[in-house]
């Protein structure tokens, strides 16, 4: 878990056990661990590379359509 955690949906004791974990957590785990939640979230989830990406496909999607 660097950025996030995967847990069981209908587990409340896996939840119960990973929110005790992050609660006895140091102010500095839990300073890395934001983080790198949100180097995460602005490469992957940022507006700039949705545009950016939305930009590539349409170029793709005219260059298929002009060959």
């Amino acid at each position: 878990g660097r950025t996030g955690f995967l847990l069981e949906s209908g587990g409340p004791e896996a939840w119960k056990n990973k929110i005790t974990e992050i609660y006895q957590w140091s102010t500095d785990e839990r300073t890395g661990f934001v983080r790198n939640s949100q180097k995460v979230v602005e490469t992957y989830y940022s507006w700039k590379r949705v545009h950016d990406a939305t930009i590539q496909e349409y170029l793709r999607a005219l260059e298929r359509k002009s060959a």
